[in-house]
């Protein structure tokens, strides 16, 4: 028997057994096709092996034993759900609705925020803004001059409610156009 350690002799590696005599090639032509033979019997006796005996790849994984400093958004309902919640790092947390923010340490200090969606504005919308302040600016100037204020005080620009005209009893309340008769 053969004492090569690799060699399993309980396994046919040969699909086909090498021709011994060369009776049995007559011409060139024979001979090249037996080559070829040769070739992919030996092809395929090397794709078997190395199938079979190749050595395992190498998985290289580490594991992280310690937090590294970044949790994730989590969702809540309510604050109480923080409260419950045990962190080891500073750990972001947001209403479903994202109306609040809610920030927790690992000493259980909670920070609370409010959140609002900031839309970006066009042109048009921007030019909208300018013209109602510039509005308001023109309603508390005539407010401030109607009052006789100076300049130095600021301009309120709230809308007041419509002023009372006030009736002296020497002004008659007639009206023109109809007049009684009796």
């Amino acid at each position: 028997m053969n004492n090569n350690p690799y060699i399993n002799p309980y396994v046919n590696t040969y699909t086909q057994q090498p021709m011994n005599n060369m009776q049995q090639i007559n011409n060139y032509d024979d001979y090249l096709k037996y080559l070829e033979k040769e070739k992919e019997r030996v092809e395929k006796s090397k794709e078997q092996y190395m199938s079979r005996y190749q050595q395992p790849t190498v998985i290289n994984q580490t594991f992280q034993s310690s937090p590294n400093g970044v949790a994730g958004l989590k969702h809540i309902n309510s604050i109480e759900d923080v409260e419950k919640e045990l962190t080891v790092v500073e750990t972001a947390f947001v209403t479903n609705d994202y109306t609040q923010l809610f920030i927790k340490n690992a000493k259980g200090e909670i920070r609370t925020f409010d959140m609002f969606e900031v839309i970006p504005k066009d042109e048009k919308d921007e030019i909208i803004e300018q013209l109602r302040s510039e509005n308001n600016k023109l309603k508390g100037m005539i407010k401030n001059e109607s009052t006789n204020a100076t300049n130095d005080e600021e301009c309120d620009t709230t809308i007041d409610k419509p002023t009372k005209t006030k009736t002296t009893s020497k002004v008659s309340v007639s009206r023109a156009g109809k007049t009684k008769s009796k």
